[in-house]
């Protein structure tokens, strides 16, 4: 059963790797006006869907990964536990190590407290807490320097070959580095996962209470979930799944949503942060009309949020699939030998196909299509949708989809046809021209050798003859 899971987790992390390694920017020239990025050092966006990488920003650029850390530990903390037998509804302890190395973010973990695996996931992914990630890492690999080579040995299965991570949480840490693309890779399997989607949606952490501790509530970073924790960037289609400020990192964000049955991602790194004045510092009086200074009120923007939340609203919003081929449209004629009636047959594409593309594409002068045959004739009889070739189709120079081309019908073989190709076919064998040799070569040897017989026998008989008139004359003399 292990290698069993095994084996599927392997073609699964193959299938993405493929994936997320072949997608190109198809759209970076496209018509539709692209975002613009003002504040991430690198930005990206994905449709799943389609598998169309929608917008780049120096996505191949190395970056810090900041909180995106957590997302790996998670990811691998779920591997993990299925191979060990284990649930999100396993226990787990934390010890006083984990607890004092914690430096950053916390959920104020006591020493011996016990929590299920899904609450520790739920607090990195939704408060980006360092002691959870410590927790998980001695758990699932007793040292953290173990956990991290476990993370570095899924990142290179994941095909995330510019990524390095040398910590569980990614605060204080100046060592490791990423792109927007390895974090594309990552965050396009992690969503795949139900058990992390499921988390990734909360808009909240909701902590039951454990045997040290009263139940806790921790409202989510990612902002785009719910209007309650923070209205100035919710947005209504958000599905996940991890943001977070670190000092040295700066912003980074995973983020996701649906809409129309189609998944975007956006990634953001390296974003910066800043604090505005909301309302200035004002002169008033108190309920005894003493004179008091109210003081002014700021408000920290995350702008890395705002251009993740731009991106996700711009791809819903500037993409659509539009039919560019329709099954029933005839492509191209195919000549057919030896046929009943029609000597050739109409070639159709074997399935309707639809495309992704931007949302006010001209189709007839963008979109364009070539095919390739695999014969230049058939011969009767011709079943209906047998592949011939394929036909492709592109968008503004870029292959974007391929489609089998098939015969539209069935064709009979005509049997005189038939006929006279085998009889063409027979006399052009080796055979039958050794053989028409051999019986030339014996009507000659025949004529010749009746011929040699004849001459023969007509010496034999002039032989005879003058025998004879010899015999004749000696007995006249007598």
């Amino acid at each position: 059963m292990k290698l069993l899971k095994t084996a599927k987790r392997i073609v699964s992390v193959i299938m993405a790797s493929a994936m997320m390694l072949a997608v190109v920017p198809l759209f970076a020239n496209a018509e539709t006006a692209d975002p613009e990025i003002r504040s991430a050092e690198t930005a990206m966006l994905y449709c799943i869907e389609s598998d169309t990488v929608l917008f780049r920003h120096k996505s191949d650029v190395r970056t810090k990964p900041g909180t995106l850390i957590k997302l790996m530990v998670a990811l691998v903390a779920v591997e993990e536990m299925e191979s060990r037998g284990m649930t999100l509804e396993s226990p787990i302890t934390a010890s006083s190590k984990a607890i004092r190395d914690t430096r950053g973010k916390h959920i104020g973990m006591k020493n011996g407290e016990t929590f299920r695996l899904r609450d520790l996931i739920a607090a990195m992914l939704h408060t980006d807490a360092d002691d959870a990630a410590h927790v998980i890492a001695e758990e699932f690999a007793d040292t953290y320097d173990n956990f991290v080579e476990l993370m570095n040995r899924k990142a290179k299965e994941l095909g995330m070959n510019k990524t390095e991570y040398f910590s569980v949480t990614g605060t204080e840490d100046e060592e490791s580095y990423t792109t927007a693309e390895d974090q594309m890779r990552l965050a396009s399997y992690a969503i795949k996962i139900p058990s992390l989607a499921e988390i990734g949606d909360q808009i909240r952490a909701v902590i039951p209470q454990t045997n040290k501790s009263s139940a806790r509530y921790y409202g989510t970073t990612n902002y785009l979930l719910s209007s309650r924790v923070n209205p100035d960037y919710y947005l209504s289609t958000a599905t996940g799944f991890i943001a977070g400020n670190q000092t040295i990192a700066g912003y980074c964000a995973i983020l996701s949503s649906r809409k129309d049955g189609l998944n975007y991602i956006a990634v953001i790194t390296g974003a910066h942060t800043s604090r505005v004045l909301v309302k200035e510092e004002y002169e008033s009086v108190d309920e005894d009309g003493n004179p008091i200074t109210v003081p002014a009120e700021y408000k920290t923007v995350y702008h890395g949020l705002n251009e993740g939340r731009t991106l996700l609203k711009w791809g819903e919003s500037s993409f659509k699939y539009i039919k560019a081929l329709n099954s029933a449209t005839p492509i191209a004629d195919l000549p057919v030998k030896l046929a009943s009636g029609s000597d050739k047959v109409a070639l159709m594409p074997q399935s309707d196909l639809e495309i992704f593309v931007p949302d006010d594409v001209d189709v007839k002068r963008d979109v364009t299509y070539e095919y390739v045959l695999n014969v230049k004739s058939l011969t009767a009889p011709v079943k209906a949708g047998q592949v011939v070739g394929t036909l492709y189709v592109t968008y503004k120079g870029e292959k974007v989809g391929e489609v089998p081309l098939v015969t539209r019908n069935n064709i009979e073989r005509d049997g005189w046809l038939t006929l006279g190709q085998k009889i063409k076919e027979l006399v052009s064998t080796p055979f039958f021209i050794v053989l028409i040799l051999l019986i030339l070569f014996a009507i000659v040897f025949y004529i010749i050798s009746t011929a040699v017989t004849r001459q023969k026998k007509e010496e034999e008989r002039k032989k005879l003859a003058t025998r004879e008139r010899r015999y004749l004359g000696q007995g006249d003399k007598k």
